[in-house]
Order: C-alpha cells, then sequence, then structure tokens
C-alpha cells in the first residue's frame, strides 16, 4: 500500500509479533532510506519494521480509529522525508 506517496507493506507479520510481542500489525517501508527515516521517528524493535500497537479489551471502532491513526501518523512522517 501507499502512505502519502511512500511504499510500505502493511499486515500481520507473527513472527515479528512472537519475536518482540508488541503487536500482530506491522509496517515496513519498502525503500531503505524511508525505514531509516521512519526509525528516528517511531519506535521500532528493529529499524525496519513497525508496529502497529492494538489496545486491550477496547471497542472495534476504537481500535479501527487508533490502527488509521498511527498509520497517517507513519504517512506523514515519510511525507517529511520527499519534501
Amino acid at each position: 500500500m501507499y502512505l502519502y506517496g511512500r511504499h510500505v507493506w502493511f499486515g500481520i507479520y507473527l513472527r515479528r509479533w512472537a519475536e518482540h510481542e508488541m503487536s500482530p500489525l506491522w509496517v515496513w517501508p519498502a525503500v531503505q532510506e524511508d525505514r531509516q527515516w521512519l526509525h528516528n521517528h517511531c519506535k521500532s524493535p528493529d529499524g525496519n519494521h513497525f508496529p502497529v500497537e492494538l489496545s486491550i479489551d477496547a471497542d472495534y471502532d476504537i481500535v479501527l480509529r487508533e490502527t488509521v491513526s498511527q498509520l497517517e501518523n507513519m504517512g506523514r512522517v515519510l511525507k517529511k522525508r520527499s519534501e
């Protein structure tokens, strides 16, 4: 998918979840420079993959809103790299 014009992979990454116990949902920017840029601005256990944290015991609407918000924030950060 694209976040503000930057190509990223977004999905369920069970191995990262098992290794880092942060989230089943992860973002991986396709371009190395984007990964480095995002790592300077967002939490990442390895500098390459970025968790989308999910609230526990929250309603679906809240979890969806928070997920979209985190993706938008990552997208805005990546957009600043290309400005």
